[in-house]
């Protein structure tokens, strides 16, 4: 089953919070205020916002006014750059997810005769597209009747005899 972890959960949830409050020109928040919002564990949320910060979604200001605020418009931060900050790349199956087609796979013994390598890197590539398409502000619209992007092409899966 795919599913993202809490951690990936927890950083959109505390993203979409800091997106709220930069729209209605609040200050920067502390990652306690967010925490004790929505009852998240503080260190662990202090970890998720220093791996957001690392990779320039959050920018965080020193002091008593001091915070966390979104680097950027939430119509310009990614499903995929969230996943990918906490998780690392978003895949299915983690076999040769960064080689090339036509690469050869030192991870995975079976890869030159495996009758799904071709078609799982070809649904990788299609999640991640996918999760590239849908930004922070795509969920914050959901909560008002917005929709998802639409996937624009399946994947026809052909095993190899």
């Amino acid at each position: 089953m795919l599913s993202l972890t809490r951690k990936t959960d927890y950083a959109l949830v505390a993203l979409a919070h800091l997106a709220r409050q930069k729209a209605t020109g609040g200050q920067p928040l502390s990652a306690r205020c967010i925490a004790d919002e929505y009852s998240l564990p503080r260190q662990l949320l202090m970890s998720l916002l220093k791996s957001l910060h690392r990779a320039g979604l959050v920018e965080s200001t020193r002091g008593v006014r001091g915070g966390y605020d979104l680097a950027r418009p939430s119509r310009q931060i990614t499903v995929a750059q969230v996943v990918e900050a906490i998780e690392g790349p978003a895949r299915l199956t983690p076999c040769c997810a960064d080689e090339e087609p036509g690469e050869a796979c030192n991870m995975c013994a079976i890869t030159e005769r495996c009758p799904v390598t071709h078609a799982i890197r070809e649904l990788n590539g299609q999640i991640a597209d996918h999760l590239r398409n849908v930004t922070l502000q795509t969920l914050l619209d959901m909560e008002h009747g917005g929709k998802l992007p639409r996937v624009k092409q399946t994947v026809e899966l052909t095993l190899r005899r």
